[in-house]
């Protein structure tokens, strides 16, 4: 990782663990390649902590949704075992820097898929 995209990980666990929100990046260079990286890096530090990725996900899949919070195109990112809550469950919104809610459709799978004509894209 560089140092911009250290910073930056550095930034996004505090908040991902305190709920604060943390100050965009307006002096970096990210680009979309760097801000994956930082995700994956997160994510390769939260197993390391004991998080257990459950399953991944597609967000901003709506122009409504993009337009409100300023991007061009959907993004994809993991879903954690601590934030997979069952039906009924209470959610605790203050361990949220800026919660919001979108409606998605999810599947669990029993095995990975795989065979002909199954691709990443």
């Amino acid at each position: 990782m560089t140092s911009d995209q250290e910073k930056i990980l550095q930034q996004v666990i505090q908040c991902f663990r305190t709920g604060a929100p943390t100050a965009p990046f307006p002096d970096s260079d990210l680009t979309d390649n760097d801000a994956y990286a930082v995700q994956y890096a997160l994510i390769e530090r939260l197993k390391g902590e004991g998080e257990v990725v459950r399953g991944h996900k597609v967000a901003l899949t709506t122009k409504a949704a993009r337009e409100h919070v300023g991007v061009d195109e959907p993004c994809y990112g993991h879903i954690l075992n601590t934030r997979v809550y069952p039906t009924g469950a209470q959610i605790p919104l203050g361990e949220y820097a800026d919660p919001h809610c979108e409606a998605e459709v999810a599947f669990i799978l029993g095995e990975d898929l795989k065979g002909p004509g199954v691709t990443s894209v």
